[in-house]
């Protein structure tokens, strides 16, 4: 702030912040390039400021020498004299104070506020948040209108210049504060026109740039476009975690588990508590359960959904404080204040996940994708049945979740039966860490991260996706679509993961947060390459189609001594055999193919990834199968290249032939 220029300026408006006076207040005018107009005084209910006052006139407005500062850079700061839109009869009240602000955008000079704005100081951040607002669409009429409007101004058509203020509003309204950058969090849609009048998308938790977990709730007012975060007056909510899964029933969020790095202990501790967020009153509740009662184990990245009838929340799978998959499904009855484990009906189910998504259509619940010791594209189809023949339990209206505790009771046993779906259409690829919303007629997928096996000559760690799938009906089949943004539009979301996708009721989705990192994508004239290396090694022409990625969306990140090592079994004479040479291992790999000491270290690391791979299937495969995964390669797994003795080259070199057999052939 530039207090020794203009010190009654710069003091109105530092007595107006700390007021408070600016707070939820709206951003009344946007002029992408230019300028930003805030502070338009009137009532609070609409947004306006209210009950702006100063503590003395402010005689800056009496100097020329206020005025010469110029609005030369992005994020200039000056108090708004000709730019004022503030009525009339507000500024000829003696207490009228003029706090009303411009803020500059950039990127270059706006000479038009210079000398009859008041310049007080200038930003130092938040210029992202100055790049978002720009990025609303605006009011802004065509040139013919702005022609007439001008003639009329010349002639003293007052409605011309009452028409002109128009002119930049914002045609959704803006105002408060983003929240925090994220990933790892709950987002939910809730509608509570009763108490607020307005629908809200409620953000909870998650994990930020400092990879640091958080406690925090952000909630945005559709009707309102307003960010806030609610106080909690009578007590504290659920402890700072990430991970952790959503459900609404009502208008009332719950939320499960999740987890929190302990820095002092260096470990990961993970929550199984349950908590309800009451949007009558913004107060938490954690819902408690009898000390003898079963309760689903600590766990993360598991699924959280209100039940079909809305009688129960049910939670499936994640993982556990040991990062194990878990395939197991529970069922919290509202009305008991209680959980039970629902039971399998037999039949196939899936296997262990975490990181999947499990949403209500109308007549079905489904779970899509997720992390089984590698990625998933399965859609399963969920149906549980709930056995209340004989089961007593008082509802009562009282408490979080319009429920009291239990009469009577445990809460009435269920069974589920699942359903593997095979459909028609672009079927998304395998995936995790994705998001997937209900809405309209299906539902739809974005993002996730995925997986690619390594090909010879290629080491891949998986990719980020941008793409959006949609499962939509067709009568009575469900087909998959696929939605494919335009590259042109800036307004695309970038590849992520560990997301929120959010549908809201006027049909909208709302996609907040992202993961902490992102892979680019190749160029596609390497998978010439792949496809020759692959002949050439005797390899089918492609891997399986569940782990391919569609072309052009390979990482870039590969290992170059492995990618120079595939082009030289590439430059060999077609049809080469024979004995190799001493220290070669042509016919261990390759025939003719002459491997020197320095390919070792490229090689042992491509035999640890697929050691590690191997193990990860056989255990999806034969969980607890000791003897099977005593006889699979993958003895020198643990080891570097430079912890390989010579005589133990050959051996390496065996399994490493054994291990691409399994995996590729």
């Amino acid at each position: 702030m530039y207090g020794d220029v203009a010190p009654a300026s710069t003091a109105s408006i530092l007595e107006t912040i700390r007021a408070g006076k600016y707070d939820q207040s709206l951003i009344n005018k946007v002029l992408p390039g230019q300028y930003l107009l805030l502070g338009h005084q009137g009532p609070k209910r609409l947004g306006y400021v209210a009950g702006a006052q100063c503590s003395q006139p402010n005689t800056d407005l009496m100097q020329s020498a206020s005025f010469q500062l110029p609005h030369r850079r992005p994020g200039t700061v000056s108090l708004a004299v000709t730019e004022n839109e503030d009525e009339q009869y507000l500024q000829r009240l003696p207490s009228y104070c003029n706090v009303s602000m411009l803020i500059t955008t950039g990127p270059g000079p706006v000479p038009s506020l210079d000398g009859q704005n008041v310049v007080i100081g200038e930003l130092l951040d938040g210029f992202d948040v100055l790049a978002a607002v720009q990025r609303v669409p605006t009011f802004y009429p065509s040139s013919n209108r702005r022609a007439f409007n001008e003639l009329g101004q010349v002639f003293g058509d007052k409605r011309a210049n009452l028409a002109a203020k128009r002119w930049g509003r914002p045609l959704k309204p803006i105002v408060g504060s983003l929240p925090e950058a994220r990933c790892g969090h709950v987002a939910a849609s809730i509608k509570n026109h009763a108490a607020w009048g307005d629908e809200f998308i409620i953000i909870h938790g998650g994990i930020n740039r400092e990879r640091e977990a958080l406690d925090s709730l952000a909630v945005l007012g559709l009707d309102q476009g307003s960010w806030n975060s609610p106080s909690n007056p009578t007590g504290p909510g659920p402890s700072a975690r990430a991970f952790h899964a959503g459900a609404v029933l009502g208008r009332r969020l719950y939320v499960f588990g999740g987890h929190v790095y302990v820095k002092q202990q260096a470990r990961l501790h993970a929550f199984n508590d349950l908590w309800c967020l009451d949007t009558d009153t913004w107060e938490w509740a954690r819902l408690e359960t009898e000390a003898e009662a079963p309760t689903p184990c600590p766990r993360d990245r598991a699924c959280l959904v209100a039940s079909l009838d809305g009688s129960s929340l049910l939670l499936y799978g994640g993982a556990d404080a040991s990062n194990r998959r878990l395939d197991d499904l529970w069922r919290y009855d509202i009305a008991a204040r209680a959980w039970a484990e629902v039971g399998a009906a037999g039949g196939a189910r899936p296997r262990p996940r975490c990181s999947a998504t499990l949403c209500a259509l109308p007549n079905r619940l489904l779970l899509f994708g997720g992390d089984n010791y590698g990625v998933s594209g399965e859609l399963w189809s969920l149906n549980v049945v709930v056995e209340r023949a004989g089961a007593a339990v008082k509802t009562s209206r009282e408490g979080p979740g319009g429920d009291g505790k239990p009469a009577t009771g445990p809460a009435p046993p269920a069974t589920a039966s699942w359903t593997l779906l095979s459909l028609e259409g672009a079927v998304p690829l395998p995936r995790r860490g994705h998001a997937a919303a209900a809405s309209g007629r299906g539902f739809l997928v974005s993002g996730g991260f995925t997986e690619h096996r390594s090909l010879i000559g290629i080491k891949s760690r998986g990719v980020c996706l941008d793409d959006v799938s949609m499962l939509d009906r067709e009568a009575e089949s469900l087909v998959w679509r696929a939605a494919v943004p335009g590259s042109n539009d800036a307004a695309t979301p970038c590849a992520r993961e560990k997301h929120s996708l959010t549908a809201v009721s006027d049909g909208r989705l709302l996609l907040f947060g992202a993961g902490l990192a992102y892979l680019p994508a190749v160029p596609l004239g390497l998978t010439s390459a792949f496809s020759s290396l692959r002949d050439r090694l005797g390899l089918p022409a492609t891997a399986p189609a569940a782990d391919l990625l569609p072309l052009g969306v390979l990482a870039s990140e590969f290992d170059p001594a492995l990618l120079a090592l595939g082009q030289r079994v590439l430059d060999l004479p077609s049809g080469t055999g024979g004995e190799s040479g001493p220290g070669s291992a042509g016919g261990t790999l390759l025939p003719g193919l002459e491997l020197r000491l320095g390919d070792v270290g490229a090689l042992v690391a491509d035999y640890r990834r697929l050691a590690r791979a191997g193990f990860a299937a056989a255990l999806r495969e034969r969980p607890g199968d000791a003897a099977d995964l005593s006889r699979m390669p993958g003895r020198f797994m643990h080891l570097r290249a430079e912890d390989l003795r010579m005589h133990e080259v050959a051996t390496l070199l065996e399994e490493y032939r054994a291990l691409l057999a399994s995996q590729f052939g």
